[in-house]
């Protein structure tokens, strides 16, 4: 019967078909568990980034809190020092204003004793000068 070579072939064949089919399946179920696991890590790797950056953001935050209050701090103290240079400078001003006019008086005075001390030498007949 020549069919039945026929049909032994075609088991054969189908035989071969359902292992290649049975492989594949094999395949696609592990790519599939692949596919969950790789899912599963990528999660894990987001949270542990959203974490990182969550962690990160709260350093920058802090640091530039503590940046701010030392800025604000040396602001404070350079603003004392600059009160305080003002204060000196206005102070020397007044001395130096003082002194100017103490310098100016005396020096009004001294004239006015020298024009005096010329007109008794001179006899006293021109006017004295103030």
């Amino acid at each position: 019967m020549p069919e039945d070579g026929l049909l032994q072939r075609i088991d054969v064949h189908m035989a071969r078909g359902n292992e290649l089919m049975e492989q594949n399946r094999r395949a696609f179920e592990d790519n599939r568990t692949a596919f969950e696991d790789l899912g599963t890590v990528i999660r894990e790797m987001t949270l542990r980034q959203e974490k990182f950056m969550r962690e990160l953001s709260l350093r920058q935050e802090k640091l530039l809190q503590e940046l701010s209050l030392r800025q604000e701090k040396v602001l404070g103290r350079q603003e004392k020092v600059m009160h305080e240079m003002v204060a000196q400078l206005r102070e020397h001003g007044q001395m130096l204003q003082e002194g100017r006019r103490e310098f100016v008086e005396e020096s009004r005075a001294q004239r006015a004793a020298l024009f005096r001390m010329l007109d008794r030498l001179g006899g006293g007949d021109s006017p004295a000068a103030t």
